[in-house]
């Protein structure tokens, strides 16, 4: 599986950041057995995620599957604390949600980020996390085990890499190596220098690091993709019906977060596209636009274009595209 990374192949991932938090357990697994029969099977988790039960809800689905996926986990951010009646609270909140979405998860997103804590990094901390980890994802290694959002000096104190360097040799993880949050830090967990076997970082429509094919070792996870649509005003269905043929395949990007997640599809040059996806039809379909047919470099930019500049500027795009005659 990791192997596969590193040859310049890429795949989609499904993020489990909600399982145990804004997604009950019941519906977790539900989307875990949906997107490994789909044939997904790389699943990211953290310590922190879903109030810590989210390691545990992907170790229950594991069970018997170990070989067939690859698992990341990440540390560095602690869960919040449980408090008296919690998951009555996260039903309530869950049940709210289905009326009011951006009122509960709002609610959910301030409790979690007022409540985590980000211990000191040490050596100590990495394996006392990992083993954690390990028990309740019920595997003896990791696949991918990650700094999560932390300062890149940090990342690359020497004590914390030798003890992670000691994990890897132990057979505990088969690579290491951290999450970027900040995209102005990012050239700095790729250099050459850079001790990292992975790095998770975030899409951005000027991000060098998606297609430049630098520093072949290092294994790439992208995540936030369809955010890229957060704030747009959602173009009219003729907008998409305005795309050429070839890249309106059947049933596919037909709304700005599809548009998105093929563009990114389109430019990463390996690695995993990582998505959190609950619903088996949305799996289906985010599946079916990482797999679809490519497009030349002029044909994608001309459609970047498009998708940024949203109705606005339809019909000047439709110009570019009969220039470099795609229609």
């Amino acid at each position: 599986m990791i192997g596969n990374l590193s040859k310049k192949e890429k795949m989609l991932g499904l993020g489990c950041s909600t399982f145990g938090g804004s997604k009950s357990k019941k519906i977790a697994l539900r989307a875990l057995n949906d997107a490994f029969d789909l044939g997904i099977n790389y699943f990211d988790t953290a310590r922190s995620y879903g109030y810590g039960q989210s390691e545990a809800i992907l170790g229950e689905f594991v069970r018997g599957k170990r070989d067939g996926v690859a698992l990341t986990s990440k540390f560095g951010i602690s869960p919040p604390k449980p408090f008296p009646f919690m998951s009555q609270v996260k039903d309530a909140v869950r049940f709210i949600k289905k009326l009011a979405p951006g009122i509960s998860q709002q609610a959910i997103n301030a409790y979690s980020n007022s409540n985590v804590s980000r211990p000191s990094i040490t050596p100590r901390l990495v394996i006392e996390t990992l083993e954690r980890s390990l028990a309740e994802l019920k595997t003896d290694y990791l696949d991918f085990y990650l700094l999560h959002d932390c300062p890149f000096e940090n990342a690359v104190n020497d004590d914390v890499c030798a003890a992670l360097e000691k994990a890897k040799d132990k057979g505990m993880v088969r690579a290491w190596g951290a999450t970027c949050e900040s995209p102005s830090e990012l050239h700095r967990y790729f250099k050459k220098s850079s001790p990292f076997g992975v790095v998770q970082f975030q899409y951005g429509t000027d991000n060098v690091h998606v297609s430049d094919g630098s520093s072949p070792e290092i294994s790439k996870v992208v995540f936030s993709v369809m955010s890229q649509a957060a704030g747009q005003k959602e173009p009219a269905p003729s907008f998409f019906r305005q795309l050429p043929a070839n890249q309106k395949m059947p049933g596919l990007v037909q709304n700005l977060q599809e548009a998105w997640l093929y563009i990114a599809s389109q430019e990463l040059d390996r690695g995993v596209v990582l998505c959190s996806m609950t619903q088996r039809k949305h799996i289906e379909r985010n599946i079916a636009i990482l797999n679809a047919p490519g497009i030349s470099n002029m044909e994608l930019a001309a459609m970047k274009e498009m998708v940024m500049g949203g109705v606005a500027t339809v019909h000047a795009e439709k110009e570019k595209y009969r220039e470099i005659g795609t229609i």
